[in-house]
């Protein structure tokens, strides 16, 4: 295999099958492998012929085959500034809801001891009523 591919947000398919430019390849397991371009900083706008079963973040699931395509393909220029800003975004966008995640676990315990500390509370409440009543 040729170069290396980050497994995460790496990539955009292509509708377009390999008989795209007159060129077919096929994967190591077997599939006609799918036009690609890449997301990569190293390799921004590059485009490559990978197996249309791979999935982001699932190595065992599908081969990782890829092969770039040959020639200056890769975007230059005001497009692949956009795509790095984009890519920028989209990367703090992500930690950001990470972020809101891990902030709404914190919330939902907190929560639950709340809850718990309100249902206590209660509990004691009706003692104290039961008391209140006992002594009347």
């Amino acid at each position: 295999m040729e170069g290396g591919l980050s497994r995460s947000n790496s990539f955009t398919d292509s509708a377009s099958t390999s008989s795209f430019l007159g060129k077919k390849y096929v994967c190591t397991c077997g599939l006609d492998a799918v036009l690609r371009t890449s997301l990569t900083y190293q390799n921004m706008g590059r485009r490559f012929w990978g197996c249309p079963k791979f999935e982001v973040g699932k190595a065992g699931n599908a081969c990782d085959f890829f092969h770039f395509l040959d020639g200056d393909e890769v975007i230059e220029g005001r497009p692949r500034d956009l795509l790095l800003r984009l890519k920028d975004k989209q990367i703090r966008l992500e930690k950001e809801i990470q972020s809101y995640k891990e902030e709404n676990e914190n919330l939902m315990a907190e929560k639950g001891k709340l809850l718990q500390e309100n249902a206590d509370l209660m509990f004691e409440n009706g003692k104290f009523l039961q008391e209140n009543g006992d002594l009347k």
